[in-house]
C-alpha cells in the first residue's frame, strides 16, 4: 500500500531535482506559496490531487511517479512527460 510519506518524499525529491524554489514553483503552478511551504514542512497534508497534478505538470514529472514504487533517481526518463522541455534532459543526470 502506498503511504502518504512516500508521496511526500517523492514530491520533495522532484522539487529538489527541478532546481525550483518554493516561490518559483508557487508562481508557475498558481498555488499559494504558503500552502506549498506548509505541505513541504509537514504542517499541512497533501490531500488535494489537483495540487499534486499541477505540481507534476509544472515539474514535467508524470503524475504516475507519485503513485509507483519506482524512484525517479533510478529511471528519470520514464517519469518525464513527453511534451515537457525537461524531457530532453540527459539520462546521465536525470535533471538539469
Amino acid at each position: 500500500m502506498l503511504q502518504y510519506n512516500t508521496i511526500h518524499n517523492k514530491l520533495k525529491t522532484a522539487i529538489k531535482n527541478s532546481g525550483l524554489d518554493v516561490f518559483e514553483l508557487a508562481q508557475r503552478t498558481g498555488i499559494q506559496q504558503v500552502v506549498l511551504t506548509k505541505i513541504l514542512n509537514d504542517h499541512r497534508n497533501l490531500n488535494n490531487l489537483d495540487i499534486l497534478y499541477k505540481i507534476s505538470k509544472t515539474l514535467g514529472v508524470s503524475f504516475d511517479y507519485f503513485f509507483t514504487n519506482s524512484d525517479v533517481a533510478e529511471n528519470p526518463e520514464s517519469f518525464l512527460e513527453p511534451t515537457s522541455p525537461a524531457h530532453s534532459l540527459s539520462s546521465e543526470t536525470g535533471w538539469s
